[in-house]
């Protein structure tokens, strides 16, 4: 359920406070195969976790905040989506995907056709609904601020989920499945499965107070743990890594003929382009802001989206008229959206003229000049990706980066982490996104199992970045590809982009004591980049420390 979870919080994440985007993104994660496997054990096994319900009476509260909802939306609707995807229809459009774009009006007639040919779904719905008055939801949604629920230690010891000894004597099918939930026939392995991953969206504080409350135990958290990497490590072939693309995804990019190649040249020659590697999908970005996304779906088809939010004409006709293929089942259809993408990017002027986004802005600029520009091989860090989120630790990282210095370039063992902090203007320096709020999180962050998780990932995008020619250095004749060391530090470095020198902001917190802890990590190195001379390029000369960060601001 991780990754299901962890593509929720992005979602919700990147709506922001959008309720009706926050619904469909809801809506559609519903709607895919995590939580068909949540009602299918349940109807088969006669027991289901708690931790199901809670999540589905969380995601209920939250659609309650749309106005499509008002009147209210009924359990069995959200169990029915998970089933209006059929596998053996490959039917257009498809609901469980964030790439489809459906309204909720269609999300909810799909769910009521399933509700009339599966009625079975309604009453699993109902028997859930119906444990509501035996519990209150524990759990954060996901992707909602911390602030904006209230801690777990603030909850009454009567708000205790639903009794064990709760039974009744109905004969009908609908009392056996009310009976089934109410009386918590639990599976205990899936339930302590669920809280141990549940617990990792917490603050620590809260992790006590939920610990105690679902009776996990050291030895429980370190199971599911050495579990959960075990599981991911399959996955992926053996390795711990969270984002990368399949050979098949890569071939389709990368060889003369693949339906793929056309986008691939576009961006090999429009440096005004960026493509992101993520879990299964690419982000092609533009100006900071997303182009296009293009997912391997589970059919080994590829899916293409635009986000029509970038269109500000009405009922965004002008992306409409483009008549765009979602599916891109050939090589006609690829050539479409790569003619498109002059119209996409002035779709996007336009949107970008009335939000403005300059840090995205600035951290593609650091990317272009690193990693394919006439310089890129004259510098000696490369950009891996950008917008990097780890929802578990409620971590981001404007770009990561992978040290190679120019004169170790035979020897990829030689390569160095480095996680960089972008503050664009002054104004980005304090508050709950400030520097040292970002500082302290990175050092509970590299701490944690995930850092090597991410290091994984690093290796990974960086390499096939690579393959697909969008990385500009000396190749060694042995292939030397590159590796990260888990033991080794890595490096915070913090770039500081249009810093008013008139302003006292940034020396008042440069000087503060509290800085002077993570100066001094033994799980990293911080260093302050200051350019050479004018431009973006990243050399290790170019990373100061704070000492002499402190003497260059005074």
């Amino acid at each position: 359920m991780s990754m299901w979870y962890e593509s929720l919080g992005l979602c919700l994440d990147d709506c922001g406070e959008d309720t009706e985007e926050r619904a469909r993104c809801i809506l559609a994660h519903l709607s895919m195969d995590v939580p068909r496997s949540w009602w299918e054990h349940a109807l088969q096994a006669g027991s289901v976790p708690k931790s199901y319900a809670n999540i589905l009476h969380d995601l209920h509260e939250e659609l309650l905040n749309t106005s499509e909802f008002t009147e209210g939306i009924g359990f069995g609707l959200l169990v029915a989506l998970a089933f209006t995807d059929d596998d053996t229809d490959q039917q257009i459009p498809r609901f469980g995907t964030v790439y489809w774009e459906c309204s909720i009006e269609q999300y909810l007639a799909k769910a009521k056709e399933i509700l009339a040919k599966r009625p079975e779904l309604g009453l699993l719905g109902q028997a859930i609904e119906k444990r509501k008055k035996y519990f209150k939801p524990i759990y954060k949604v996901a992707g909602k601020d911390a602030d904006s629920r209230d801690s777990l230690k603030g909850k009454k010891e009567g708000e205790k989920v639903a009794k064990k000894d709760v039974t009744f004597k109905g004969k009908s099918k609908a009392d056996k499945l009310t009976e089934m939930f109410e009386r918590g026939d639990f599976d205990d392995l899936i339930e302590k499965e669920l809280a141990c991953e549940i617990r990792l969206t917490l603050s620590a504080e809260d992790r006590k107070f939920f610990d105690k409350e679902e009776g996990l135990t050291e030895e429980d958290i370190k199971f599911f743990e050495s579990a959960k990497k075990r599981d991911v490590a399959g996955k992926n072939g053996g390795r711990h890594g969270m984002r990368g693309l399949s050979q098949k995804f890569i071939g389709a990019l990368k060889e003369e003929g693949g339906i793929l190649h056309a986008i691939l040249e576009r961006i090999q020659t429009d440096d005004t382009l960026m493509l992101a590697i993520r879990n299964g999908y690419i982000n092609i970005y533009y100006r900071g802001g997303n182009l296009l996304k293009i997912t391997e779906s589970r059919t080994g088809l590829y899916e293409a989206h635009f986000d029509k939010k970038y269109d500000l004409t009405p009922n965004q006709s002008i992306y409409n008229d483009l008549n765009l293929p979602i599916a891109i089942k050939a090589l006609e259809d690829t050539d479409k959206w790569v003619s498109s993408v002059p119209c996409l990017k002035e779709i996007m002027d336009f949107w970008f003229g009335k939000h403005p986004k300059q840090e995205r802005e600035f951290q593609q600029l650091v990317e272009r000049e690193n990693n394919r520009s006439s310089i890129a091989n004259e510098t000696e860090y490369f950009i891996t990706d950008i917008e990097f989120a780890d929802p578990c630790h409620r971590t981001r990282f404007d770009m990561l980066a992978v040290r190679w210095l120019a004169s170790e370039r035979k020897d990829g063992n030689k390569c160095k982490p480095a996680l960089i902090e972008i503050k664009y203007g002054d104004n980005a320096l304090d508050g709950k996104s400030g520097l040292l709020k970002h500082l302290n999180d990175i050092y509970s962050f590299v701490q944690s199992d995930s850092y090597k998780d991410l290091l994984d990932t690093m290796e990974t995008q960086f390499n096939q970045l690579d393959q697909l020619g969008l990385l500009k250095h000396n190749r060694c004749s042995n292939g030397t590809k590159v590796k990260l060391d888990a033991g080794g530090k890595p490096e915070v470095i913090i770039v500081l982009a249009n810093h008013n020198p008139r302003s006292s902001k940034l020396e008042k917190i440069i000087k503060d004591p509290e800085i002077d802890k993570y100066d001094a990590s033994p799980h990293f190195d911080l260093r302050f980049f200051v350019a050479s001379f004018a431009g973006y390029g990243l050399h290790a000369a170019c990373m100061l420390t704070l000492a002499d960060f402190r003497q260059r601001l005074s």
